[in-house]
């Protein structure tokens, strides 16, 4: 091995052939290859179910998935189920298999339920064959070491890292957050244990519940050479009971539509959307479009913004029709408490 230190200039950086989204993402925007990735939410939100589809599309050959692009080599899939056994997982399986609708014979899909010395193991499977992705459920059960020791979690990780980037395949982790996160808009910084998780992680995608009971919200909280918009944007997915399949409805921008019970009501953000809502249009209209962009989420009611225009310096802009005496709000089962 050379001891002399290794160095690239900028011209021969320059030169090389600029890498294809085919050659970056395993699923595009959500999941980079030869990289470790982390799927993370509270419990029960269903990132096993998601898990588990995201494998059977890959080794099915899917080409897209949750309406991204799927960028398969190999076709090949290792699934690590560390809180699951033999019979639980065949049952789920075969409700995916059929709504998937890839038949009941998948060799390209294989399955582990042992969770000890991990690293080593991997390496093994993955000297003999080629994956495309490695899937560990839950990443914690195969962690020894304090989760809030930061040397102990960049240990851990490192290998891993090594791993996909050895042998060109994703690994994706399963992981939780921190307890009431669902009370806080997404962020990558309330993963459970040390922040060197998320630091050592290529993309973090958190999974959490909507507002319907087979509604779930996912959104990519960290993603290197992802846009700001596109990691503040949000897939609407609905879970089919039958089968326990996602499918993809719609995308909502990051806004308090995301926070569920007991997240600070956000002032600022509610008279910038308004203000932004409201050219040309009375308080109603203005106010009912707000409800069509984030449904299910309480709107303020007119009253509410009227009075905060008068003691803020919001930018709302002022129309004659919008005298209070003379339009009350749409609704006002909560005016009292300034929302609706």
């Amino acid at each position: 091995m050379s001891n002399k230190f290794k160095t690239h200039t900028v011209k021969e950086l320059l030169a090389l052939s600029a890498p294809m989204q085919s050659d970056l993402w395993l699923v595009e925007g959500l999941i980079p290859k030869n990289n470790i990735s982390a799927l993370v939410g509270p419990s029960d939100c269903g990132k096993s179910t998601l898990a588990r589809q995201l494998a059977l599309s890959v080794a099915d050959n899917k080409k897209t998935f949750l309406g991204s692009s799927l960028h398969t080599s190999q076709a090949k899939v290792c699934y690590v189920a560390t809180e699951d056994d033999e019979i639980s997982t065949r049952a789920v399986l075969g409700k995916q298999v059929k709504g998937l609708g890839i038949g009941d014979k998948l060799e390209a899909l294989s399955f582990s339920f042992d969770n000890e010395d991990m690293p080593t193991k991997l390496e093994s499977l993955l000297t003999a064959d080629k994956f495309d992705l490695i899937v560990i459920d839950g990443w914690a059960d195969t962690f020894s070491g304090n989760l809030n020791n930061a040397p102990d979690v960049r240990n851990n990780l490192k290998k891993l890292s090594e791993l996909a980037n050895k042998y060109n395949c994703a690994i994706l982790l399963l992981h939780h957050n921190v307890k009431h996160s669902e009370h806080h808009s997404p962020d990558k910084n309330k993963v459970n244990g040390s922040q060197s998780f998320e630091a050592k992680c290529r993309a973090v995608i958190e999974l959490r519940n909507g507002n319907d009971e087979n509604e779930r919200l996912l959104t990519v909280v960290k993603a290197n050479g992802l846009s700001r918009k596109d990691k503040g944007t949000t897939r609407v997915l609905e879970l089919d009971d039958k089968h326990l399949i996602f499918k993809h409805r719609r995308d909502i921008v990051k806004g308090p539509y995301l926070a569920q019970g007991k997240a600070k009501f956000d002032e600022t953000f509610w008279l910038a959307e308004m203000a932004q809502m409201k050219q040309g249009k009375s308080y109603e209209d203005a106010i009912k479009q707000l409800i069509g962009k984030y449904p299910g989420k309480k709107v303020p009611c007119k009253s509410w913004f009227i009075e905060k225009r008068k003691k803020t310096a919001s930018q709302i802009p002022d129309n004659q029709t919008d005298c209070p005496d003379q339009n009350k709000s749409i609704t006002t089962k909560n005016d009292q408490n300034g929302e609706q």
